[in-house]
Formats: structure tokens, C-alpha cells, sequence
């Protein structure tokens, strides 16, 4: 009998794992033809400069050119994907578009867009600061509101006006039924200087939240998984964020790879942090769906899309499928992205499929963070270990408290090496609809024993954040966090039993308070599964 937590996509999944060797030999892969590098590394040198050349060229475009820098930016306003499973080829295309545009522009032929690899250097990269990849000190940016009212909404008018059917479409899925629609929600993601970016050259540090979810620790969890993606009720650990309909559905569900580094290194860069390590306005340019205007985008999710590579070369070292299963893959293959631009202005019409792998764009990347992923032993697909039960509707003030039995797989789990063996803790919860500045944290510990709700406490497990402040969120949404750590400081102290009931506590801190000092809304219907 198969149990009842493990589908039949998992069970097939096991089996392969488990005839697939554990140290495969990573195969051969034939030269690129552009390397991406590490913006930090003295063989960046170059692309840098040819990248600084395209921005100011795109800056200074006419703005009903497609290529003009705030335009390029509205393509990801009304088309990009986050909370699922079309996240990561949505910007692998947009990335290398976007690189094409910028070789053609700067002159330079052999130009490949650089990445941050923020787990190496947790601070932003000094060549963002005092010059045009500056938002906040370049004369080259729209400074105020009024003057991007004035200079953008004609020309998007236009290109509104313009659209064909199929993109209508899109759009209507994404909310935007009419041009004044998309047009509020870009003047509410627009930031005035001086408030493009809240760390500054005197201030570059990711704070230490974030700088915890772009460690190697947690990037090495984040590629840990076999499986690309899963449906929202399948526990099965993934690497993609969660299956749904189309990439225009609203944030459903986080892989550790999006929620964790994605979310609060965009989050941290652009927004404010108050003393709790919560984010309060004004809100910068990374914060919003608008965040191509910072040049920080791009080597941002150049870091994404390289771990996403690592993850690829993994998968295919162990015998790994390195794309959606079977029974998945039309979906996701074709799925349309409508609003892109090549480097010679053409309007693109793609689909998913088309960007599952590097593929035409030709490019590679300079050895980075995550590469020892790919030679460290594989265990056996990870089955779910244990599920909580659902708790009920909580104050965000109070926290909701989700408690399960630890069963002896887990400890099992625990007490393997964490290059054969990671834990991680999915939660589900109906979230307040408006989470704009709210941090969401997590803290484990034996049951009926109340946990120390600060960062530095044992019993801290990690904290999650949304992206996209001022979108309005509904749930259920998921996200996954990783807490090997915690697990291995419970056992270590006895903490952790066969059959001892633990808890899994979720706080919120932020802004999103009311007048009376309390957080707004209630923490919904909160599910903690153990993988």
C-alpha cells in the first residue's frame, strides 16, 4: 500500500532516486559563447563598463521606444510571474532579452551581463553606487511622480492602446482590465529620489535577516531538492515554486529559493527596516513591481538564474529530470509570455518551454556559491516526514501556533549529514490581504513551552517576506523555509523525543498596524508540514 502522503509522481520519483548513483559523474557541456561573471571578479571589468554604456543609452531613449529603460521596466509590471512555477523562465527570458538589447547598444559584442552573488559578498557591489547604475545619484533618472506622469503615460497609452488580443488577455488575468488600472498601480510602485534604494554606499549590508537567507546554508537547501515543482497540497520537496493554472495567478506558493533570497534581497535593498527588522515605507524601486528601474534587477536575478543552472547541472550529474513531470510539462511548456522586445525591437511571442534551458541565448556563468551542490552524495528522494494539524485563526500581534508529533523518521533525518539530508518546514496560511511592510516569523519549540520571540533566540527558525509591498495578497499561500539548524540545537538539547509534540509558532511584525498599535487582520488556518 502506498501512504497517504506520498502521490504517485513521488513514489516514481523515490524509485529513480534510489537507482540513480550517488556520486554520477557531471557530464561534459560544450563552451558558451558569453560568460556571465561575478560583477566583484577583475574579469568583470569590461561588462561593467559596456553595461553602464547601455543603461545611459536606454535612459536617454524616447520614451515610446521599446528599449527605453522605463519602458523595458513596464514589462515586468504587467507580465512578470512570483509565488509560482513560472517565475524562473519568465526572467531567464527577460534576462536575456535584456542581455541581447544591451550588447547591441553598448557596442560591445562580447558583453554578458554580470551577477551579485550576494552569498559570497552580502553587501550591494560599489559599482552600483555613484553612477548611472546609481537610481538615487544619476541625473539620467525621472527624479519626481509628476515629471514620470508626464513623460510615461502617453507613450504607455499608446502602447495600451496598441496591444493585441492575446495580450489583453493576459492582462485582464493579471487584473489590469484597463490602461488606468495598470497605470495606478505603476505610479504606486514609483519611487522619487532620494528613496530609489534604502541601502546606500555609506550603508551597502544586507541586514542580518537577509544576509541568513542568502547564506550557503540556505542556498545549498534551496538546490537540495529533485523534484522541479509540485501542486500546493503535494509535500514533496521542490526546487520551483508552487504549480498553478497561469503565470498570472497570484502569488500561491514560494520555493525556499524565491521566498528566501529573491524576496529579501529585493526587499531589503529597496524598502526601510524599522528596529524590529520589519520594512516600512518610503518604498524603493526593488520593492515594487517596478524594480527594473534599479540596474541592481538585473546581476540581482542574474544570481537567481545561475543558482537555477547549478540546480540543472545537479540534476543531470545524478540522472534527475531537469524540467517539469511528465504529466506537467504541456502545461507548463505552453505557457505565453507576449511582452518581451529583442535587441531589434521586435515584439517577442514565447513560451515557457522555450526557456527551460539556456538554450540560444549562449551563455554560461563564472564558478560561483552553490557549485559544490553538484558533488556532494544524493540521498533518495525526501518523502514528508510529519504534518501538523490546522490551527485556527490567530491576532498577527499574538501568533499562530501549528503543533505536530515528532516521529522517529525525523530524528533519523536530523541526525544525517546535511549533504544527504535537509529539513524543511512548508507553511500554508491565509495571510491579511494587505501584508505591505510585514515580516512573518517562525520559532519551534517543545510544546506548551512558550518560545523567546527574538531573532536571536534558540528557538528561532527563520522569517519569510512577500515581494511586491503594495500588491494585495489572498491565500492560501506557502512558502518553505529551511531548519536544519534549529532541528539540530532541539536535538542537541534533548528537545527533540520520538513522539514529543513540538510547536511551530508565526508571528508578524511591520508596519500594517492599526491605530491602536495592533497588527491588522489574523493569521488564517496555518499548516506546518515537516519535509
Amino acid at each position: 500500500m502506498i501512504p497517504n502522503h506520498i502521490n504517485r509522481r513521488t513514489l516514481l520519483k523515490t524509485t529513480a532516486a534510489a537507482g540513480a548513483a550517488a556520486m554520477a559523474p557531471i557530464p561534459a557541456r560544450g563552451a558558451a559563447n558569453y560568460r556571465r561573471k561575478n560583477v566583484n571578479s577583475p574579469g568583470a571589468k569590461r561588462d561593467v563598463e559596456s553595461y553602464m554604456k547601455a543603461v545611459e543609452v536606454m535612459l536617454g531613449l524616447d520614451p515610446d521606444h521599446p528599449h527605453n529603460w522605463y519602458r523595458n521596466a513596464f514589462t515586468h509590471l504587467m507580465d512578470c510571474p512570483h509565488g509560482n512555477w513560472w517565475f524562473l523562465a519568465w526572467h531567464r527570458g527577460y534576462l536575456g532579452y535584456f542581455e541581447e538589447t544591451c550588447r547591441k547598444l553598448s557596442g560591445d559584442a562580447s558583453f554578458a551581463l554580470p551577477y551579485w552573488d550576494w552569498t559570497a559578498d552580502p553587501e550591494v557591489p560599489p559599482v552600483l553606487f555613484d553612477t548611472v547604475l546609481d537610481p538615487d545619484n544619476s541625473s539620467l533618472y525621472i527624479k519626481d511622480t509628476a515629471d514620470f506622469e508626464k513623460k510615461l503615460n502617453a507613450p504607455m497609452t499608446a502602447y495600451w492602446e496598441g496591444l493585441t488580443t492575446p495580450q489583453r488577455t493576459e492582462q485582464y488575468k493579471r487584473c489590469f482590465p484597463a490602461f488606468e488600472t495598470m497605470w495606478q498601480d505603476a505610479i504606486s510602485s514609483f519611487a522619487e529620489q532620494p528613496h530609489g534604494r534604502f541601502l546606500t554606499k555609506a550603508n551597502p549590508k544586507l541586514d542580518e535577516n537577509t544576509a541568513e537567507a542568502v547564506s550557503i546554508d540556505t542556498v545549498l537547501s534551496a538546490l537540495k531538492p529533485t523534484i522541479f515543482a509540485v501542486e500546493i497540497d503535494d509535500k514533496t520537496p521542490a526546487f520551483n515554486s508552487i504549480i498553478t493554472e497561469t503565470h498570472q495567478t497570484a502569488q500561491t506558493g514560494f520555493s525556499l529559493l524565491e521566498g528566501q533570497p529573491h524576496n529579501k534581497v529585493h526587499n531589503n535593498t529597496g524598502g526601510s527596516v524599522d528596529d524590529k527588522g520589519a520594512i516600512v515605507p518610503p518604498y524603493g524601486f526593488m520593492t515594487q513591481f517596478l524594480s527594473p528601474i534599479d540596474p541592481m534587477f538585473f546581476l540581482h536575478h542574474g544570481n537567481i538564474d545561475r543558482l537555477w543552472d547549478v540546480w540543472t547541472r545537479k540534476q543531470i550529474a545524478i540522472g534527475e529530470p531537469t524540467g517539469p513531470a511528465d504529466e506537467d510539462a504541456k502545461a507548463f511548456n505552453s505557457e505565453p509570455f507576449l511582452f518581451y522586445f529583442d535587441a531589434d525591437e521586435n515584439q517577442v511571442t514565447s513560451t515557457a518551454g522555450e526557456f527551460l534551458e539556456i538554450g540560444a541565448f549562449d551563455y554560461d556563468y563564472e564558478p560561483g556559491s552553490g557549485e559544490e551542490a553538484i558533488q556532494v552524495p544524493v540521498a533518495a528522494l525526501q518523502a514528508p516526514l510529519a504534518s501538523s494539524a490546522v490551527v485556527s485563526a490567530s491576532s498577527l500581534s499574538d501568533g499562530a501556533v501549528a503543533t505536530i508529533n515528532v516521529p522517529d523518521a525525523l530524528l533519523k533525518s536530523v541526525r544525517a549529514p546535511s549533504e544527504e539530508r535537509r529539513q524543511f518546514a512548508r507553511i500554508t496560511f491565509t495571510p491579511p490581504m494587505d501584508v505591505a511592510g510585514t515580516s512573518f516569523r517562525v520559532f519551534i519549540s517543545p510544546k506548551d513551552v512558550a518560545p523567546d520571540l527574538s531573532r536571536d533566540s534558540v528557538e528561532y527558525a527563520g522569517s519569510f517576506e512577500f515581494f511586491g509591498l503594495r500588491h494585495k495578497h489572498v491565500g492560501p499561500v506557502t512558502f518553505t523555509l529551511g531548519i536544519d539548524k534549529t532541528l539540530d540545537r532541539m536535538e542537541a538539547a534533548g528537545l527533540l523525543q520520538p513522539g514529543q509534540p513540538i510547536s511551530f509558532t508565526v508571528i508578524a511584525d511591520g508596519s500594517g498596524v492599526s491605530t491602536d498599535g495592533k497588527m491588522k487582520g489574523t493569521l488564517e488556518a496555518v499548516d506546518v508540514t515537516v519535509l
